[in-house]
């Protein structure tokens, strides 16, 4: 069993509810986040794909897509706090877990040791 899936597997055990309730939907090309925001959630893709894009005057830039089965986030501001540089979008219907940034590094800390 891979890492992710060690975690995910210990994140949908775990005592406490770590996921929020219900699951986040987006339509095709609905936005999930915008850049010059903070970010301080982390996905679950459970069905559709997401994809980080950055966007400058000349191009738009995709750098990262995420498709069902793995975890996402607009990582930059996640770990920094700081308004990020990317957008996230729905390329297609997609639904979501969502996990507050606080819950995740509370489950971290306190499980690492254990993967």
């Amino acid at each position: 069993m891979d890492i992710q899936a060690q975690m995910l597997e210990r994140i949908n055990t775990h005592p406490a509810a770590l996921w929020q309730d219900g699951v986040l939907h987006l339509k095709r090309n609905e936005m999930l986040l915008e850049a010059g925001l903070v970010h301080t959630h982390i996905y679950f893709v459970t069905e559709g794909a997401l994809r980080i894009f950055h966007q400058t005057s000349a191009a738009d830039n995709t750098i990262r897509f995420g498709y069902k089965g793995s975890l996402f986030a607009a990582l930059d501001s996640f770990l920094t706090g700081r308004p990020s540089v990317y957008s996230v979008q729905a390329i297609r219907k997609t639904a979501l877990r969502v996990m507050a940034k606080q819950d995740f590094l509370d489950f971290i800390n306190g499980d690492i040791t254990n993967l």
